[in-house]
C-alpha cells in the first residue's frame, strides 16, 4: 500500500516543460536543492563520525541515552539523503518518460517534505549530540 502510493503519479498534472524555459528553470533549480541538502546529509554524516572519531578526548558516549541520539542523528541524515536518491530517481524518471512535471503534485510535495523534514531532524539529533555529549 505505501510503495504504491509513492510510486504512483497521484494526482500529477502534466505540463509541457520543453516550451518554457522559465520551466526548464524551475525543474533545474528544483533538482539542484533536492542534490544539495542530499549532499549536505552525507557530509554531516561524515563531519559527525569525524568529530566522535577524532576529538575523543573532549567527546564522550557512553549513557545509552548519548547513544540513541547518536544513531537517531544518523538515520535522519540517512533517511534524508535515501529520499533524495529514490525521490529523485522517481521524479526525473517522470519528467523523462512524460517530458512534464507539476511541482504542486501530492507525490513531488511528499518526497520533497520527507527530505526536508529527514534534513532538519538530522541537523537537530546532530546538534543535540555535539552539546550532550561534550565534556566540559
Amino acid at each position: 500500500m505505501i510503495w504504491k502510493f509513492i510510486t504512483t503519479d497521484n494526482g500529477m498534472v502534466f505540463y509541457d516543460i520543453d516550451k518554457s524555459p522559465s520551466k526548464a528553470l524551475a525543474v533545474s533549480l528544483y533538482f539542484k536543492k533536492l542534490e544539495t541538502i542530499g549532499k549536505i546529509s552525507l557530509t554531516l554524516i561524515g563531519a559527525l563520525w569525524a568529530f566522535l572519531v577524532y576529538t575523543e578526548n573532549r567527546v564522550d558516549i557512553k549513557r545509552w541515552d548519548q547513544i540513541l541520539l547518536f544513531v537517531t542523528s544518523n538515520l535522519f541524515l540517512l533517511c534524508s539523503f535515501a529520499t533524495y536518491y529514490i525521490g529523485f530517481d522517481f521524479v526525473m524518471g517522470r519528467i523523462f518518460y512524460h517530458a512534464t512535471i507539476d511541482f504542486q503534485a501530492p507525490i513531488i510535495s511528499f518526497w520533497d517534505m520527507a527530505q526536508t523534514i529527514n534534513f532538519l531532524g538530522g541537523i537537530s539529533c546532530s546538534t543535540l549530540t555535539v552539546l550532550v555529549c561534550l565534556k566540559r
